[in-house]
């Protein structure tokens, strides 16, 4: 589920982002005009966009998920 009202980066909070055409689920930094998105696996690059070719990426935070068994 995604909360699409709450899109300020917080520290250790999953957010899904549209980027290169499709939705992915990251860990967010920004600086200055930067998103640095960051994998739930640490051995996965790091990625990168830039606000001013981007301006808005972010859906929204990732506040749960669910699995039929």
């Amino acid at each position: 589920m995604i909360d699409r009202d709450d899109k300020m980066i917080v520290k250790y909070k999953m957010f899904a982002i549209y980027h290169d055409g499709g939705l992915t689920a990251k860990f967010l930094e920004k600086k200055t005009n930067l998103v640095i998105l960051r994998p739930i696996n640490p051995n996965a690059e790091i990625q990168i966009i830039d606000l001013n070719e981007n301006p808005q990426p972010i859906v929204g935070r990732i506040i749960g998920a669910w699995k039929y068994l």
